[in-house]
């Protein structure tokens, strides 16, 4: 597609001609008009011989300040560095647009395409940790209000955190009104006529995004939430409109009430320490974790004894460098086997076990033997 084109096509057309106007050392490339808060132009900045993604979008009025000018004076390894903000328009709603350095994908696409090892999980949990802890700085005093997989991006399995469309400053009252994008992500406390954001909203969703780091996979399907008796009332209604808010009120249910994780999801081999850390994360306002500095002084205390468990494309497990050794779980003909190794020999299997079942049991039967040594 070509720029005119996409002029043409797109619902902020006359934005995107008058920032190609003002703005000539861009040079269109692409663009991703599926966004479901504005949309993402790929253009090359013939000055800097670099290409850069740009993000138009709508926001509410703020006549005192733009938040993403403000994430421009940013420079942190784990926050995609924005090279400009401006505003098209202010009819209606205000239309802005902001330059940001083009990452390699989003951490929606590494994880459909690729396993992660435990280590890997919370050393990409901890960049999105560093990158947070920046954006609620005394310095900067920011909140995200829209932190989910889709705007995280990885390249050379570094985290940052991307999309600043619902960046937000905070005020004396250390609060912001409620961002309604990505309801899945929304915490307990955004919803109702009392509905706000705060730091602790951001460790919220950073906690479902560290539960699908662990392998807890959150469904974007709303029918996939419904259970037998909401699943009929849902049949029974006859409009899209009616079932979409349907499923939306079910989701909000879950939320409030801390259902929305099922926490039987999670890989039967990530550690229970970690999982309550995900659980304080997205618990209760009053009862979550108050700051950034809590969560990693808990990942701190968990990091003494962890497991850095691999789970292959076959289903095999291995756990790397515990005490020593790597221990492996692997499916043969007859069933699931233990083995381990030191140094650099080959895998054997472990004297004294046997053939398992299932890898859940011999996955107990190592942990067993592994707690002894």
């Amino acid at each position: 597609m070509s720029l005119n084109q996409f002029i043409e096509t797109s619902q902020y057309g006359k934005e995107i001609e008058k920032l190609f106007i003002e703005k000539q050392e861009l040079e269109f490339l692409s663009c991703n008009q599926d966004g479901a808060n504005g949309e993402i132009i790929l253009a090359k900045n013939k000055h800097l011989n670099r290409e850069v993604a740009i993000k138009i979008y709508d926001h509410e009025k703020d006549s005192i300040i733009h938040e993403p000018t403000l994430v421009a004076r940013i420079n942190h390894e784990n926050i995609l560095k924005v090279h400009d903000a401006g505003l098209l328009s202010s009819q209606g709603y205000s239309t802005s647009y902001y330059v940001m350095e083009r990452a390699q994908e989003s951490l929606t696409s590494f994880l459909k395409r690729k396993r992660i090892s435990t280590q890997l999980a919370l050393k990409l949990f901890k960049d999105l940790m560093k990158g947070l802890s920046c954006l609620h700085s005394k310095e900067f005093n920011l909140i995200h209000r829209d932190l989910k997989p889709d705007n995280l991006l990885v390249e050379s399995n570094c985290l940052k955190i991307g999309d600043f469309g619902s960046i937000k400053q905070l005020n004396s009252s250390n609060k912001s009104f409620v961002s309604k994008h990505s309801i899945l992500y929304r915490p307990p406390e955004s919803f109702g006529s009392q509905g706000f954001f705060d730091k602790k909203s951001d460790i919220y969703q950073a906690g479902i995004i560290f539960a699908e780091l662990l392998g807890c996979s959150l469904s974007t399907n709303g029918e996939s939430y419904l259970s037998r008796r909401e699943r009929a009332r849902y049949d029974a209604l006859t409009t899209y409109a009616e079932k979409a808010i349907f499923i939306d009120k079910v989701i909000e249910n879950r939320i409030t009430t801390q259902k929305l994780i099922d926490y039987s999801k999670f890989p039967f081999y990530i550690d229970t320490k970690l999982i309550s850390i995900v659980r304080k994360m997205v618990c209760s306002h009053e009862r979550r974790f108050n700051s950034i500095a809590d969560v990693l002084a808990a990942l701190t205390v968990y990091e003494r004894s962890k497991k850095n468990w691999t789970e292959d494309k076959h289903g095999n497990l291995t756990l790397e460098q515990f005490r020593g050794k790597d221990y492996q779980i692997v499916l043969e003909r007859d069933g699931y086997l233990i083995k381990h190794r030191k140094r650099s020999q080959n895998f054997l299997q472990m004297p004294n076990t046997g053939v398992y079942d299932s890898k859940e049991a011999a996955y107990k039967e190592l942990n067993k033997i592994i707690s002894k040594k």
